[in-house]
């Protein structure tokens, strides 16, 4: 076994989540008071297809099985977090170069003295074309999800609760929020 193998007690596996689409497996299990997960990757559909039936097999009548089909604005919430979440550090940083390029800073924390450094370096349109290139990644990757949303089979002890159109209007209604609270700090 590889030295960064970890070894998880079956008893302590409270959920199996197998994404049908991208071939991956996750497991949820409780370590302690804290409920952690790993996610197996797969090269291929047959290994996949093997490890998952072998999981399956192993827990049997204990784990229930559920399928859970993404709709698509449930597949692109997460990628519309991240690019929330990137595109307002992306401005803080674009408005931290524009500063620095026009006042300049001092300061003698090790820590923001790298930070005031790289935005030195990159200046406002360096800034710029970071983030344009991470936040057009995450329009990739969320256009991806949309096109194929994630299809899981999901083996759990307990009951299954998949993500209603009521929960999943809340999410979006808090990630609306969320941008009227940036947008008025941004336009401040």
């Amino acid at each position: 076994m590889p030295k960064d193998t970890e070894t998880v007690m079956l008893t302590s596996i409270n959920r199996i989540s197998a994404d049908m689409v991208r071939n991956e497996i996750e497991i949820a299990y409780t370590d302690g008071k804290d409920e952690r997960d790993r996610t197996m990757l797969f090269n291929n559909k047959v290994s996949f297809d093997a490890a998952y039936v072998y999981l399956k097999g192993i827990f049997g009548d204990a784990f229930a099985e559920t399928e859970d089909r993404y709709s698509a604005p449930r597949a692109a919430y997460g990628a519309l977090w991240a690019f929330t979440v990137f595109g307002f550090l992306t401005w803080i940083f674009y408005r931290m170069a524009e500063k620095i390029a026009d006042e300049g800073y001092d300061s003698s924390k090790k820590q923001v003295k790298l930070l005031v450094s790289v935005l030195e370096l990159l200046g406002t349109i360096g800034v710029a074309v970071v983030g344009g290139i991470i936040l057009s990644l995450v329009v990739i990757y969320m256009i991806s999800r949309i096109r194929k949303p994630p299809v899981y089979l999901i083996l759990h002890k307990e009951k299954y609760k998949q993500s209603g159109p009521i929960r999943v209007a809340f999410n979006y209604l808090i990630l609306g929020v969320v941008w009227v609270l940036m947008l008025r700090i941004m336009l401040l």
